[in-house]
């Protein structure tokens, strides 16, 4: 049976939670700050759009439900992408020498403390 507009509301602002979240993505993915930026509104109408929204019916909480899993996903995958470009960057700023000024121990201030990086996306 086809959901009415108010029932699918829900999933739809997931979808679109998750849209904002695959921008923020790829984004990090391209190291673009300009494309980072502007993905800020996006994420903030999807956010605020999540919150007004309440399953009327066990169709619209399964539907639901699904597009939760798929925006924990891609938040995941934000998660590792923001990680991955954080580290490169300490990673380039220590390979520079212009991460900081050094401590007693000899180690610059923001070194990193891991001796990986985290590659998984």
């Amino acid at each position: 049976m086809a959901q009415t507009p108010e029932q699918d509301a829900p999933a739809a602002a997931m979808r679109e939670l998750r849209m904002a979240v695959d921008v923020v993505s790829d984004a990090l993915a391209s190291a673009s700050l300009d494309e980072l930026e502007k993905a800020e509104d996006g994420m903030a109408r999807a956010v605020a759009g999540v919150s007004t929204h309440v399953p009327a019916d066990a169709e619209s909480a399964a539907a639901l439900r699904r597009e939760v899993m798929r925006v924990r996903a891609a938040l995941q995958r934000s998660r590792r992408l923001g990680t991955a470009l954080n580290e490169f960057a300490a990673f380039s700023l220590l390979a520079q020498g212009a991460a900081g000024s050094y401590t007693r121990q000899g180690k610059t201030e923001s070194q990193v403390s891991r001796h990986t990086v985290d590659t998984r996306v």
